[in-house]
């Protein structure tokens, strides 16, 4: 018999989700957050099993933030208490609106609860196989029995760009052929598993775009207009710097740098062109400041999801490999001309300033998210999916 036949008196039927929500990176956390809201929404409650698997854990080490072959011993410790506060706020955020996501079952319980009737792995880039010092199966759920009812999911799950090592995705793909349902954000992972396995892949938004957040409030940085800066990447910042920099010349308004992890993790760039700086956000400061900027600046791909989300103006400077998902993700809501490929600030500023069809955009992500909920639960329940996208 299926694990799905849990009844009301043992409530909800249980799903596993195989995320990063342990780590201190705002859109890994928020979308680990909207999965949970998204599988309450269609019947079911969401586990996070508390495994950290090798590759992750020095995100969430303490002591990681210190770099010291990197930056000497002084740097190090002034950009580690830089950092704590912002871990703190992140911590409490979990405790306050996201408790599964703290003190969750291991791996081995999830397994053995009559309830679990699914895992779904995802979303983030779960599957890149380029943060891995040595191979883990986790995130290809290589440690589920073979005689196990729960079903195989990946909701999400994302490779991050084409180029993955050939001798980890040659043990890989095999485990993802074992999955009954794919779900994919992007157009890289959906080839390298189309093209691999005999599985077809349905598209689906990233779980951040499933929920409005609207119970969570935090501070942003100015009570007035302002220029918001969300840049990931420290070697791509002065991008980012000077787009800022123009918009503010041709609008008059404040610039706030909203500072992320890897600039504590690597070497932190002197700052002297922003009007704030803040580095103690967690994720619902985060979220407000999109909610109440006049403008975003970004590299980050979760970045250019909440801005679109709650119509905020934006644009992004991709580099590297977070260029991929941003590429694909901005034309996929007709959103191109939001990405700024050369270095010309006046074309930037331009681009900023010109409107945005919201209400189409909208449009759009209002079928996709009920189309991606569609999926969730068909193949949570077993159920063949057409996909409505």
């Amino acid at each position: 018999m299926h694990r799905q036949t849990a009844t009301s008196a043992e409530g909800r039927p249980r799903v596993a989700v195989l995320t990063f929500h342990f780590h201190y990176n705002y859109g890994g956390v928020l979308q680990a957050y909207g999965m949970q809201a998204a599988l309450r929404r269609i019947g079911y409650e969401a586990v996070f099993p508390r495994n950290v698997p090798a590759f992750c854990a020095g995100w969430i080490d303490p002591f990681a933030v210190l770099g010291l072959r990197r930056k000497g011993f002084v740097r190090a410790i002034a950009d580690t208490l830089e950092e704590f506060p912002r871990r703190r706020a992140f911590d409490a955020f979990r405790r306050r609106f996201f408790p599964a996501a703290v003190a969750g079952p291991t791996w081995e319980e999830v397994v053995a609860d009559p309830r679990t009737v699914a895992c779904v792995v995802g979303s983030d880039q779960v599957w890149n196989l380029a943060w891995m010092q040595t191979w883990e199966p986790y995130y290809f759920l290589g440690s589920l029995p073979d005689e196990s009812p729960i079903r195989r999911i990946a909701y999400g799950a994302c490779f991050g760009s084409a180029h993955q090592r050939a001798d980890y995705l040659r043990i890989a793909l095999p485990l993802v052929s074992r999955f009954s349902a794919i779900g994919v954000r992007t157009a890289t992972t959906k080839h390298l598993v189309e093209s691999n396995t005999p599985l077809v892949t349905a598209p689906v938004v990233d779980p951040s775009l499933l929920h409005d957040f609207r119970e969570i409030r935090g501070v942003a940085p100015f009570d007035r207009d302002f220029i918001l800066v969300y840049g990931i990447r420290p070697e791509s910042m002065p991008r980012g710097r000077g787009i800022a920099l123009a918009l503010k010349k041709a609008t008059g308004l404040p610039i706030a740098l909203l500072v992320p992890e890897s600039f504590a993790l690597e070497s932190r760039p002197a700052i002297d062109w922003a009007d704030r700086i803040v580095a103690w956000a967690g994720p619902p400061d985060w979220i407000e400041s999109i909610r109440r900027c006049s403008y975003l600046v970004t590299d980050s791909f979760h970045g250019c999801l909440f801005a679109t989300a709650v119509r905020r103006p934006f644009l992004a400077y991709p580099q590297g490999v977070s260029a991929e998902r941003i590429v694909d993700v901005t034309s996929r809501y007709a959103l191109g001309d939001r990405v700024i490929a050369g270095d010309s600030l006046t074309n930037a500023v331009e681009s900023m300033l010109a409107p945005i069809d919201f209400a189409a955009v909208h449009e759009r992500l209002r079928v996709e998210r009920e189309a991606s909920l569609r999926f969730l639960g068909d193949a949570i329940a077993g159920r063949p999916h057409a996909s409505g996208l």
